[in-house]
């Protein structure tokens, strides 16, 4: 079809040209009357010549428009005259079609199927029509793309020396394909995260969980899944891939309403949930939902987890902070089994988070006494230049630095097949002092009080998280006076001091949300070891050029679409420490839920430090920008990135996920 367009359009271009050539000819001769040529052709001639070659122009484009359209109507150059019976009978049985367009994309045939299946291109331009057409420009002939039309799924390869689009049928096997993928089995498990504390305090309380149990019921006949309690405080989930789409649309609404249970109640039920996908062996699903609960429970419940085999996590929910629930049992049990991996080990390093705070180093050298109580070898990694300035500041005045810490290079050398590494205050590998010793260590202990996320320490022979807690030196004090060799550990007043001091950090002088009971009592421990809290205190202040630097820092403050938002941003390079000053002194404004300060932290970082009084989760709005930390307390560090690049990309957060991190009944 394509050659025949052609050799008429070399057909018209030659008349043309004889008739141009005609009328110069004659048009010439006239002119000059050469051979009397006047005489010979009068005007009547010259007017029969006009009329014939009108004439005959007229007939050609007739006859050529007649015979595109007999051709374009009747389609007459069909699957057979192109393949022969024998193969169209293979392509109708493959349902595969055809269409071939000219040199402008415009489609000049089809062949049986698209028309049977109704799909109109005769004509058209065929990238505008199906744009996703447009993929084949610049791709090699075994390229192929999917596209849906009308009622129809087609895979489409493009042949271009032909100008040929190869159509493929896939309906049935698409449908199938998504079908198995809809029912593909799904497994999980639904936990009452603090079932022993609701019904131990009272009888009331067992009408509580009654209701939680009949919410997770509703909710599993909502949405078509099996539910079967295994245990008083868990259930198992057997469900679909599509059910469990319909849950994560509907972000897990289970949370909320058990939440809401509790809202009158001194302990207030919440629930955590794991579910697992994407693999075919129900084992290997079963293994990881459990993976799920335990991630969920360490970051401190009251959230959902899927988990599909091979990719990231997903969560859901955690709107409410962690309920103190830490058992004096618990502690002795972790304490005892640390202290017995201390005693089987050759040597002990410890190391905390970049730009040790003072609770990252008070930790360590609470560590350091256990190890040095049991007459074992225990190192810190980094220096001076690996601590904040007060850190610095502080040890300089009360230590020998000489007998504190180890460089990198002697690390790598202590690293033995028996040396214990312990991790405190951080569970991010990229966030430790020196990431490279994790994998020269074959044991690893993680201490730490921050929600876990889904990059973690791998390979921990022993991981104490505790959400509820308010500092890792709050652990740590537990660990030294409730293991059983409690008597046996000394503790001496400049570490108490250094460990008093990380907690009024963290807590911001007692006032954070993470605040418990058993925070003061930690307190009064260090406090009977000999801890200075005047000097503890004195660590932490100010001197005059930082606090005017935070008080510009709070004043370049701006209004996220709410009064009960803000951000700040600073301009210059400032210390973490200044950060985190600024965002808790923006916290004692009134009605103030969460402040997120900006600001550069070296030549090629900038960080976000977040606070919240308890209404927003800012460890998962800073989850979702790569960082992590607390309920109330958390940080984000971006590389290579300004100023104004963070403060859009806090900004796009703010807008996609706030509503989520949002606990509104907490707000009430």
């Amino acid at each position: 079809m394509y050659k025949k367009f052609r050799k008429i359009e070399y057909v018209g271009l030659i008349l043309c040209l004889v008739e141009i050539i005609g009328i110069v000819v004659i048009s010439l001769l006239y002119i000059f009357n050469s051979l009397n040529f006047r005489n010979l052709l009068t005007v009547e001639h010259f007017a029969y010549i006009s009329i014939g070659i009108t004439i005959i122009d007229f007939l050609y484009i007739f006859i050529v428009l007649f015979y595109i359209h007999s051709k374009q109507q009747k389609n007459d150059i069909n699957t057979v005259e192109i393949i022969g019976s024998d193969l169209q009978e293979a392509y109708s049985f493959g349902k595969i079609g055809f269409a071939i367009t000219d040199d402008d994309d415009n489609v000049i045939w089809i062949s049986d199927l698209l028309e049977i299946n109704q799909v109109n291109l005769l004509n058209k331009n065929i990238l505008q029509t199906i744009k996703e057409t447009k993929q084949f420009i610049n791709q090699n002939e075994n390229y192929t793309i999917e596209v849906t039309i009308g009622n129809f799924i087609y895979q489409i390869r493009y042949l271009k020396r032909s100008h040929t689009y190869i159509f493929k049928d896939v309906t049935d096997f698409a449908k199938l394909s998504k079908s198995k993928v809809d029912e593909a089995t799904c497994l999980g498990i639904i936990l009452i995260d603090n079932y022993s504390d609701v019904v131990g305090t009272g009888e009331d309380n067992i009408d509580v969980i009654t209701q939680v149990r009949s919410k997770i019921l509703d909710y599993a006949k909502k949405y078509s899944f099996l539910v079967k309690s295994f245990r008083n405080d868990a259930y198992l989930v057997i469900t679909s891939y599509k059910q469990l789409q319909r849950m994560v649309e509907d972000h897990f609404s289970l949370l909320n309403e058990v939440r809401e249970l509790g809202l009158h109640e001194v302990i207030k039920p919440t629930l955590s949930i794991a579910i697992a996908h994407d693999f075919n062996d129900a084992n290997k699903l079963m293994d990881m939902a459990n993976q799920g609960i335990d991630l969920a429970m360490s970051r401190g419940g009251d959230q959902a987890v899927v988990l599909r085999f091979g990719a990231d996590a997903e969560y859901f929910g955690g709107k409410t902070q962690s309920v103190e629930k830490r058992n004096k049992v618990k502690v002795r049990s972790i304490g005892d089994t640390l202290i017995n991996l201390i005693n089987q080990s050759s040597n002990v390093i410890v190391m905390g988070h970049k730009t040790m705070d003072m609770d990252a180093f008070g930790s360590c050298l609470g560590i350091k006494a256990i190890c040095e109580s049991f007459n074992k070898e225990c190192d810190i990694i980094g220096s001076l230049a690996d601590c904040e300035n007060k850190v610095d500041l502080a040890i300089n005045k009360t230590l020998k630095t000489s007998d504190l810490w180890i460089s990198k290079k002697e690390a790598d050398n202590k690293a033995k097949d028996k040396t214990l590494l312990i991790v405190v205050d951080v569970s991010l590998p990229r966030n430790v002092v020196y990431p490279e010793i994790l994998d020269k260590c074959n044991k690893i202990i993680v201490i730490d009080h921050h929600r876990r996320a889904e990059d973690f320490i791998e390979n921990t022979i022993l991981s104490y998280i505790d959400t509820s807690a308010s500092s890792a030196s709050e652990l740590i004090i537990e660990i030294i006076r409730y293991c059983s060799s409690s008597s046996q550990i000394k503790l001496n007043k400049t570490f108490a001091t250094f460990m008093y001091s990380g907690i009024l950090l963290d807590t911001n002088h007692f006032k954070s949300q993470s605040v418990g009971i058993r925070t003061f009592e930690a307190c009064a421990i260090l406090k009977e070891y000999g801890a200075d809290t005047t000097k503890a205190d004195d660590f932490l202040k100010d001197n005059f050029g930082e606090y005017k630097l935070v008080n510009e820092i709070v004043m370049t403050r701006v209004v996220y679409k709410t009064d009960s938002v803000w951000y700040c941003k600073s301009n210059g390079i400032n210390q973490t420490a200044t950060l985190a000053k600024a965002a808790n002194q923006c916290m004692d404004f009134n009605e103030l839920h969460a402040v997120f300060v900006i600001g550069q932290t070296g030549e090629n970082e900038v960080r976000i430090s977040a606070r919240s009084d308890g209404v927003i989760n800012v460890q998962l709005l800073c989850e979702k920008m790569g960082g992590g930390g607390h309920f109330g307390m958390a940080a984000a560090a971006f590389k290579d990135k300004t100023t104004d690049d963070v403060e859009k990309i806090l900004l796009d957060t703010l807008d996609n996920y706030l509503d989520e991190a949002t606990n509104n009944k907490a707000e009430e």
